[in-house]
């Protein structure tokens, strides 16, 4: 079971492996296939759109690296939370959107500290 295990990307993938090892176990046969814990974030958003990733599960924070489509969405510019608050987190792009609404300006305004508000993000 992995977090991502209920999207139909997931699904998808791992319909394969069901099947071949439903198959080989028929014929007594070593189970010859792994999910590999695929998945899909299914996030359509329009280019120049902000997205800010965060959670509501105290003291965890976001970390978008510990799963399978967190490099992806990294990738595609997606803002980390970490140990913020959702309300925080809001407040914040709101007083910045207030200013700019550039992907790039507002990921540098997120990611700049302002009263202890998050903790200072190391260039990637």
């Amino acid at each position: 079971n992995t977090p991502n295990a209920k999207t139909a990307a997931a699904t998808r993938k791992q319909v394969v492996v069901v099947a071949e090892n439903l198959l080989a176990l028929r014929k007594g046969a070593a189970l010859p296939k792994r999910y590999d814990g695929y998945g899909s974030c299914p996030l359509t958003v329009e280019n120049g759109k902000v997205i800010v990733i965060t959670t509501q599960v105290q003291n965890e924070g976001s970390d978008l690296s510990v799963i399978h489509v967190g490099h992806a969405l990294k990738r595609k510019g997606v803002i980390e939370a970490f140990d913020m608050t959702t309300e925080a987190a809001v407040a914040k792009l709101m007083w910045i959107m207030a200013e700019t609404h550039d992907p790039a300006r507002v990921r540098a305004r997120f990611y700049s500290p302002v009263s202890n508000d998050i903790l200072p993000v190391e260039a990637e």
